[in-house]
């Protein structure tokens, strides 16, 4: 048979950041370090199609990964000299870098220490937890809780996703719900409502404040946790009937943020996600007026991150939300002139959902005939739920 180049380089860089990472521990924790030694001896690899490998291993634990390789670059005639700084290596590394840690925690190997160090490493996420960070906490500062009704946001006509989401988690008194970015804190405090035993988790201390004000407001417990989904600060072993994640997975890298939310899933729960879709061109316009009120770092969901969701679980169930019912956002904007960086119309329309039942009703009546007759014309709405059950148990970098 003969050799397949891109296989045996992929086989090479796999194995020279493993053990990057292994003399790393060696540094700053001994023990973790001879376990990395065994864990790389135990590592078998496979080529697959579509540009894969299946890369395998025994120690400590055995599991498998399906490892793309679309991400890698190699060197050609033309490229093989480099000036400076070898922009090919240093993406390489990276790309290689990043797959061999995911796996190692999925092996057991990675330590906390580990993964404050990776943080740390990188400019460029400190930068995006710092400015989202900021923007929230300086959205929570000019919240007053005293005027939120929780049922009436969550229920209104205007707030479909919340009403489909609620359909789809059933009762949900006495079980245990995960609420990640948390906001403001209306959906947290509201399954608390409905008796669930809930922890809303936030990166903004501040979000934090207001979800805790709300729940004695409305006189209800919860628990809160500061921490980004990408190092989810929650007990290891802790599980959840039901995981719910409220615009976060546009804000961060879709499978690191899935690696860590499916161990705290039981056999049986369910990952709940709501996130905004890229392509209508009226919400794009309106996310190039509203950059006050946005992060920088914000990417709508595309048609290949809805799919990545299949990767990971077996059952994923997707609905759409508003395409002709975005005239209501035409309307606030070009007849009442209200302006989008001081108000943030995805919630203003929540929470004047009576106002504009009249013109919403039968425009949602529309959009479920035109979806129903073109499908394709789901990535064309705003919004987009996600329901997905049985995590797949094969790990997919």
């Amino acid at each position: 048979m003969p050799k397949n180049p891109y296989f045996e380089s992929a086989i090479h860089h796999f194995l020279l950041q493993a053990r990057r990472i292994a003399e790393a521990h060696h540094v700053f924790a001994p023990s973790k370090y001879v376990q990395w030694k065994q864990f790389i001896l135990s590592l078998a690899f496979k080529p697959q199609p579509k540009n894969a490998v299946l890369v395998s291993w025994k120690y400590p634990t055995r599991g498998k990964g399906i490892f793309s390789l679309d991400g890698a670059l190699y060197y050609t005639q033309g490229n093989t000299q480099a000036e400076g700084e070898d922009p090919i290596k240093k993406t390489n590394d990276a790309f290689f870098s990043r797959a061999v840690e995911r796996m190692g925690k999925h092996a057991g190997l990675l330590i906390q220490n580990g993964k404050v160090k990776q943080l740390l490493s990188s400019r460029a996420l400190i930068a995006r937890f710092t400015d989202e960070e900021h923007l929230s906490d300086s959205w929570a500062r000019a919240v007053d809780v005293s005027g939120m009704n929780i049922k009436k946001i969550n229920t209104a006509v205007t707030a479909p996703e919340m009403r489909y989401i609620t359909m789809v988690l059933g009762n949900i008194h006495g079980k245990k719900i995960l609420d990640i970015g948390c906001g403001l804190g209306e959906a947290s405090v509201y399954f608390a409502l409905l008796g669930a035993k809930v922890t809303a988790v936030d990166i903004s201390r501040g979000m934090l404040v207001v979800t805790r004000r709300l729940a004695r407001a409305n006189n209800v417990r919860l628990r809160t946790v500061q921490s980004a989904i990408e190092h989810l600060a929650i007990p290891q072993r802790e599980q959840f009937d039901a995981i719910y994640v409220g615009n976060v997975f546009h804000h961060v890298h879709i499978s690191e943020a899935l690696d860590q939310i499916i161990p705290h899933l039981t056999p049986k729960g369910l990952l709940v996600a709501w996130e905004p879709v890229d392509y209508n061109p009226i919400i794009n316009i309106y996310r190039k007026m509203a950059r006050a009120v946005r992060s920088p770092f914000e990417r709508p969901l595309r048609t290949a991150d809805i799919q990545l969701f299949r990767r990971y679980f077996g059952d994923v169930r997707i609905r759409w939300f508003w395409l002709t019912t975005l005239l209501i956002f035409v309307i606030m904007f070009a007849w009442q002139r209200r302006d989008p960086n001081r108000e943030r119309y995805w919630k203003m329309v929540a929470l004047e959902g009576e106002k504009w039942r009249r013109l919403y009703t039968p425009l949602a009546a529309l959009d479920r005939f035109l979806l129903a007759l073109f499908p394709f014309l789901g990535p064309l709405c705003w919004n987009v739920v996600l329901v997905c059950k049985n995590p797949v148990k094969t790990l997919h970098l």
